[in-house]
C-alpha cells in the first residue's frame, strides 16, 4: 500500500468491519497452501476465462513462437501502452 492509497485502502477494508491490516493474513496463508488447494482455486475461480497479457521488454529478446502459443499478438507502440 503506497502512500496515495493508505487512507483509501484503511476506509475500504473499515467499511467491511475489517480493523487490522489482512495483508497479515493473506502472507501467512498462502506460505502453507498445498497444491491441491491452489488447484481448487484455480479451478473455481480462473480456469476457462480469457486473459490478456502486457509484455514489455526488448522485442529482441523475445520468443514471439512461444507467445503465438497464448493466443493473438498485438504489438503496441509506448504512445498505445502509456499514452506519451
Amino acid at each position: 500500500i503506497t502512500n496515495r492509497s493508505m487512507f483509501s485502502s484503511w476506509y475500504s477494508l473499515n467499511q467491511q468491519g475489517i480493523d487490522f491490516d489482512i495483508r497479515k493474513n493473506t502472507y501467512e496463508r498462502a506460505a502453507g497452501i498445498t497444491l491441491p488447494e491452489m488447484e481448487s482455486f484455480f479451478n473455481g475461480f480462473l480456469k476457462g476465462r480469457n486473459y490478456s497479457y502486457l509484455i514489455v521488454g526488448n522485442k529482441k529478446m523475445l520468443d514471439f513462437k512461444v507467445l503465438d502459443k497464448l493466443g493473438d499478438v498485438e504489438e503496441l507502440t509506448l504512445t498505445d501502452i502509456f499514452g506519451y
